[in-house]
């Protein structure tokens, strides 16, 4: 089986932002091939949680991120962003792509 990996550059690092001030987290992608972007957030003691999908523009959010987000994806540029941030929002956010809709596997990768 081949695997077809790609790079995925995210930023700003950490957010520090006042309650109720917006936040916005980008991903670059090295592939532009990819069309399905997918967003997760990961809160401490909690699992992984699927956020949104967005393909072709359209972004589906998952219930409990219906309201209050919105995400995009443009050619290789990702972006998610938090309208008005609350202390539940503190959280690690991952992005991610695939070339279809189904996912099977997602690697966490941290540099040290």
């Amino acid at each position: 089986q081949i695997i077809h990996s790609v790079l995925i550059t995210q930023w700003p690092r950490y957010i520090s932002s006042l309650p109720g001030s917006p936040a916005e987290i980008q991903c670059y992608q090295n592939d532009s091939d990819h069309s399905y972007t997918y967003w997760y957030r990961k809160q401490r003691g909690k699992a992984l949680e699927l956020m949104v999908v967005v393909v072709t523009g359209l972004s589906q959010f998952e219930d409990g991120f219906k309201s209050g987000f919105k995400a995009a994806a443009t050619g290789k540029l990702l972006n998610l962003e938090i309208s008005s941030v609350e202390e539940k929002d503190e959280a690690v956010y991952f992005c991610a792509t695939s070339l279809h809709a189904l996912v099977t596997h997602v690697s966490l990768w941290k540099k040290a």
